[in-house]
């Protein structure tokens, strides 16, 4: 395999398609992160994000539905970003500052076995502008089959992206 700084950003996102799929490549560990650190900075570098490489992993751009509920309360919203290990989402309406943790359902149109099931989120923070505003969400009981699905849908999404 060719030196990580070396490879395109479609030759990076081709390889870890391939080690999630199972196909007779290794990349564990710091060579993992490697390619996520890069891949970052090269989303980073075209201002999609403006993120800095610091991240554990690959976050990117979405524009996708989800529901976040706690107990009777439902709340609709879009995901601006998203990593396997969580999302930043802009909401109509705010969860109550009581609400801490709520239920995550992605509400995609991908066929259901790769549609991540819900997982619970802690609110790590939020932005608010009257009722409006944005909230990021950490992923706190997240089933492995759940990280293996966030992990895909990163995947799939860096692999539409026009580069």
């Amino acid at each position: 395999m060719a030196r990580v700084e070396e490879m395109s950003f479609e030759e990076l996102v081709s390889t870890l398609i391939d080690a999630e799929s199972g196909k007779p490549i290794e990349v564990h560990g710091e060579e993992r992160a490697r390619i996520d650190r890069r891949l970052m900075r090269m989303i980073s570098d075209e201002g999609s994000l403006g993120l800095e490489e610091r991240r554990a992993s690959i976050r990117v751009p979405g524009d996708l539905a989800v529901r976040l509920s706690s107990g009777d309360h439902c709340w609709d919203a879009r995901i601006l970003d998203l990593c396997e290990g969580g999302l930043r989402v802009r909401l109509d309406r705010h969860p109550p500052e009581r609400i801490d943790v709520v239920d995550v359902e992605l509400l995609t149109d991908l066929p259901p076995d790769e549609t991540p099931p819900p997982a619970r989120a802690r609110i790590s923070w939020r932005k608010k502008d009257g009722l409006v505003g944005e909230v990021g969400l950490g992923f706190v009981a997240q089933p492995e089959a759940h990280r293996h699905r966030m992990r895909f849908l990163v995947l799939e999404i860096l692999r539409r992206m026009k580069h």
